[in-house]
């Protein structure tokens, strides 16, 4: 079962592309024409109007731009999942430090760590749906911490999820020769991932 999910989301990773580019293309096409719009006279298109209209493409224009096009892919992808249930992700993230990674290793623990994180933090008041993303260099290993909300009641079928998602991010890490460290700290949940940044 392991296995499968994870071949399943590694192949996965080329719809998501299509997906996001075509979304890409369509905000791009949808800004041209507001901005045609703005040439109008304020009789014909109202002002509210057009600015209602600007701000419902930048909230679907999620492109993110971390230097990895993987990782780029995932985080507009779920950035648009956060949106709709209102999740905050918080996000700094480099991504040149994540080259050695086959593309559909990457999207796998990535689409993993996010989709376990926004799962519980979906199940939390307003004020406490928040994820924190960090990637980065340090001492020539990538770096990746996931902190969100803990999961309640891991007897659950979400809780039987996240254990599948957590076993195959898990996979991918010891396949690049990291380690990976989960610690629950109070209501917060972290994930810790140390990579070296050459495979091997």
């Amino acid at each position: 079962t392991l296995n499968l999910l994870y071949e399943r989301q590694r192949e996965q990773y080329q719809v998501a592309r299509q997906n996001v580019q075509i979304i890409n293309k369509r905000c791009h096409e949808l800004k041209v024409q507001i901005a045609n719009l703005r040439k109008l006279s304020p009789e014909e298109v109202p002002q509210e109007r057009i600015d209602e209209a600007e701000r419902a493409a930048r909230l679907y224009d999620a492109n993110r731009n971390t230097g990895n096009e993987v990782l780029d892919v995932v985080l507009t992808e779920k950035s648009l999942l956060c949106e709709a249930q209102r999740i905050r992700l918080n996000c700094v993230a480099d991504g040149t430090c994540l080259a050695a990674i086959e593309p559909g290793d990457l999207y796998a623990l990535f689409s993993n760590l996010l989709d376990q994180a926004i799962d519980a933090a979906a199940q939390q008041q307003n004020d406490r749906r928040m994820i924190d993303l960090l990637v980065c260099r340090r001492q020539g290993f990538a770096v990746i911490n996931v902190i969100g909300p803990a999961l309640s009641g891991s007897q659950s079928d979400h809780g039987r999820r996240h254990s599948y998602e957590l076993k195959v991010a898990r996979c991918v890490v010891q396949k690049y020769s990291g380690t990976m460290a989960t610690e629950p700290r109070g209501e917060l949940f972290a994930v810790k991932i140390v990579l070296p940044l050459t495979r091997g």
